[in-house]
């Protein structure tokens, strides 16, 4: 007989799979941080820091107040090596897993699959290989004597044109391409990124911890990778777990079938969900949701916008590209977690030179329980106080 669960013992599920619940076990030392962060499995990167870096706020919502310096060990970012030490590898690196992010290592070489696939597309669309292979074999070279270097500084050291600006988007010399097609193909690896939140490349033979320790074929590697997911969510659809690491359907559909006969995904019924619903075997319902917490827009809990909806009824987008006058929530809003429910939003942004966070926009959700405003003000006063800031202003009544 199939177990039905009610959305709310879902959510509960869920939120202790994140490691969210309840916040009186969080620890902010560099144990309880790399716990957090094995946890998740996959940590994701942006270059947008209107408030704080993307990968700062997961480990701050699930654990409260750190000190960033003691992530540079455990994400290298900043990279940790200094001029003229040998460079070293995180044990997180950087890859293509959920968009831009940072894995272990050991996660990072289940991605393999993932890199022969961008190498056989850039082979099939860019007939002009010739134009690059003069630029590949130089870069290496390059790397091979000066690495680790950022793009620019590749750029530079190759006397490389920067071609003239064309659209909105990134305008890429030959070389800063050349580069991160090795990166996408694993010829490269980011040993972290600079103080610019510049990715640092170097070739990646150089790391021994990066040779595979035995062949993965595709199907095992999805498998593997589908293990994290399934752990991470606590429960969900065959969709959800493959989001986390943007795996297609065709390949986790049978993945998921192989784990649900393995008894690792146990198939359940969850009240207003129709697709077909998994949970983690080892996975509970939490005996309390007490505690808040701010949520960057790119945290793995609001990655999949479906079960955000379907677990919280909170349909939610970032307005980073949504023209300022139709944005409905604000620039660069982070929804509100309080007592298990998402209560509301808030569009943040860091004066640093006036040493103030500012609430730009602060929305509650219908039904938002009693005392959620309060709670969410405490919140941001609690991440202005983090990230080194003086006080919070509020620009709204």
């Amino acid at each position: 007989m199939i177990e039905t669960l009610s959305n709310a013992q879902a959510r509960g599920i869920a939120l202790a799979a994140q490691g969210m619940a309840p916040r009186a076990t969080r620890a902010s030392g560099p144990t309880g941080l790399r716990e957090a962060a094995e946890r998740l499995g996959i940590i994701q990167l942006d270059s947008v820091n209107v408030f704080a870096r993307a990968h700062l706020m997961p480990l701050f919502s699930r654990v409260g107040a750190y000190r960033t310096e003691h992530l540079t060990d455990l994400l290298g970012l900043p990279a940790a090596s200094r001029p003229g030490e040998p460079a070293r590898l995180a044990p997180f690196v950087e890859y293509w897993g959920h968009e831009a992010s940072v894995v272990p290592i050991a996660t990072r070489e289940l991605l393999r699959f993932r890199m022969a696939d961008f190498l056989r597309r850039f082979e099939t669309r860019v007939p002009e290989w010739s134009e690059y292979a003069a630029v590949w074999r130089d870069t290496r070279d390059l790397l091979l004597e000066r690495g680790p270097l950022s793009a620019s500084q590749v750029r530079e050291a190759l006397d490389h044109e920067v071609p003239d600006k064309v659209h909105w988007g990134w305008n890429h010399s030959l070389a800063q391409r050349v580069l991160q097609l090795r990166f996408l193909t694993g010829d490269a690896v980011s040993v972290g990124r600079n103080a610019q939140f510049q990715r640092l490349y170097d070739v990646a033979d150089r790391y021994s911890a990066l040779q595979p320790l035995g062949e993965l074929d595709r199907a095992e590697s999805v498998k593997a990778l589908l293990r994290i997911a399934v752990r991470a969510h606590g429960i969900g659809t065959v969709g959800c777990f493959a989001d986390y690491f943007r795996l297609g359907l065709g390949d986790a559909a049978p993945a998921i079938e192989s784990l649900v006969a393995e008894g690792y995904a146990v198939p359940v019924r969850v009240t207003g969900w129709d697709a077909p619903v998994y949970r983690y075997c080892e996975a509970v319902p939490p005996a309390s949701l007490g505690g808040s917490a701010l949520l960057s827009p790119f945290d793995p809990l609001v990655w999949e916008r479906k079960r955000l909806l379907a677990l919280f009824g909170m349909r939610y987008r970032i307005e980073i590209y949504v023209p300022a006058a139709k944005r409905e929530y604000g620039y660069y809003c982070l929804p509100f977690l309080h007592r298990g429910a998402m209560a509301g939003r808030v569009d943040l942004k860091a004066d640093r030179k006036a040493s103030r966070l500012l609430v730009q926009a602060l929305h509650l959700e219908p039904g938002a329980a009693k005392g959620a405003r309060a709670a969410l003000l405490r919140e941001v006063e609690r991440a202005a106080a983090w990230q080194g800031l003086d006080g919070v202003s509020l620009q709204v009544g």
